[in-house]
């Protein structure tokens, strides 16, 4: 299989998944599939590249891998992102192209506060382009090729998800210049209670306790820190013209008051 674009997006979808905003554009990313839903060819019709699996993420991305060998080394980064991320197709092209422009060993979107935020660290902060950071959660991270491939030698698919981000930033070691989060691109990660049934679809493959257990003992067993203290290194300001524009606004928006 011969790529058609130069980076690709690989998602775990289930029936309720958020593909439709990804692909409305023009883009510059194929699209992989991993559907763990009941139907049959769910989602075929979107791409040529497509299976089933009842898996999360990373273990299926990791089957894709082994059953394609030489697949993934043809793209020059690739984004692992959950099924219901709400995310625009020229934003995903915007941070294709960041990490092209920085050379980034690991970049994700910073999330706005509409929706979930894990670490506070990752929530959007608009005076800024971009901060160095030494953490990337795995909600939507991209990796640059080389170095998610290194991650996938490792990787073990008992892993459900919990310490798959502490795990793979370790694994890259020095991080400092080379991880990064965008503020000048912003997704939401849906809150639970927008869900259906106001569930997570991950917890039917194990529980948040049984994901959590499995990480810890997993990185006992590798000699593995089980969290990371989040450092923000440095901080790229949008702009002159920008923060003068904002400013304008905010001054605006003040007098109407």
């Amino acid at each position: 299989m011969k790529p058609k674009k130069t980076f690709l997006v690989f998602t775990s979808a289930g029936d309720n998944a958020n593909l439709g905003m990804w692909l409305n554009g023009h883009r510059n990313f194929d699209l992989c599939i991993a559907y763990y839903g009941n139907e049959t060819d769910r989602y075929k019709g979107l791409t040529p590249y497509y299976f089933q699996n009842k898996d999360t993420k990373f273990p299926n991305l990791l089957l894709w891998h082994r059953n394609n060998p030489g697949f993934l080394q043809q793209y020059a980064a690739i984004m692992v992102m959950d099924d219901d991320i709400i995310l625009s197709c020229a934003d995903i092209n915007q941070l294709f192209k960041w990490q092209q422009k920085m050379d980034l060993w690991l970049l994700q979107p910073a999330f706005s506060p509409k929706g979930k935020i894990s670490h506070v660290n990752t929530t959007h902060k608009p005076e800024y382009e971009l901060r160095y950071t030494n953490f990337v959660e795995m909600t939507c991270p991209i990796f640059r090729t080389d170095k998610l491939l290194s991650f996938l030698k490792v990787f073990d698919p008992s892993l459900k998800g919990w310490g798959t981000d502490y795990w793979f930033v370790q694994h890259l070691g020095e991080t400092q210049d080379h991880i990064a989060i965008i503020d000048a691109v912003t997704c939401v990660n849906p809150l639970n209670e927008t869900k259906p049934g106001g569930k997570r679809e991950i917890d039917q493959f194990q529980s948040t306790k049984k994901r959590r257990q499995t990480w810890f003992d997993l990185a006992n067993k590798l000699g593995l820190q089980p969290t990371t203290k989040i450092e923000i290194y440095r901080e790229i300001k949008k702009s002159f013209v920008w923060r003068y524009y904002s400013s304008l606004l905010h001054h605006l928006s003040m007098k109407r008051r």
